[in-house]
């Protein structure tokens, strides 16, 4: 479960899944909200950095578990602001990756699909990754995480939390070709 800063349990929880199938990751997550009419998400461009002020979701990918170098990726609650970087904030990345969401009575729901190809995977790949999931619920001005330090900063992927993949799981396959 996502945790806000100084480990306390969150007022609006989110639950997460994640799934890889067909070369393709899937992050799933859950953002429960009391009060689904108060959330805010305006259309804004790709790569706009007013999603951040939004109710959003943000994943944090570091393939070759360096400890310092990630992928980022966050979306809005309605998919209508989406922001992407790759290692070295390489804001001119826009990853082939999709995003879905749904609206219920008392959450809202995101499902991203990350096709493996896009993440630029060279032989330096392992097949332990750091990964952090994120989450920012405007109403409460809440931020919550995977891994989070004293204060509400994401980008310290010394932090992450492992994603171990099967050995059966051949990178090779995905990796740009040279």
């Amino acid at each position: 479960p996502l945790r806000r800063a100084g480990n306390k349990p969150p007022v609006e929880p989110t639950d997460s899944y994640a799934l890889f199938h067909d070369g393709t990751l899937y992050i799933g997550m859950r953002c429960h909200e009391a009060q689904v009419d108060s959330i805010v998400a305006p259309p804004s461009a790709r790569d706009a950095m007013n999603v951040f002020s939004q109710d959003h979701v943000e994943i944090f990918l570091d393939p070759n578990h360096s400890r310092s170098r990630f992928f980022q990726l966050a979306v809005n609650a309605d998919r209508t602001a989406m922001f992407d970087t790759a290692p070295g904030r390489n804001l001119t990345w826009n990853g082939k990756w999709i995003a879905k969401t749904h609206k219920g009575k008392d959450d809202w729901t995101i499902e991203i699909a990350i096709p493996l190809s896009t993440l630029n995977l060279t032989p330096l790949v392992s097949h332990t990754w750091g990964i952090n999931l994120g989450r920012y619920e405007s109403r409460l001005k809440e931020t919550t995480g995977a891994s989070l330090t004293k204060t509400t900063n994401f980008q310290l992927p010394q932090r992450y939390p492992t994603l171990v993949w099967p050995d059966s799981v051949d990178f090779s396959r995905y990796m740009l070709l040279p």
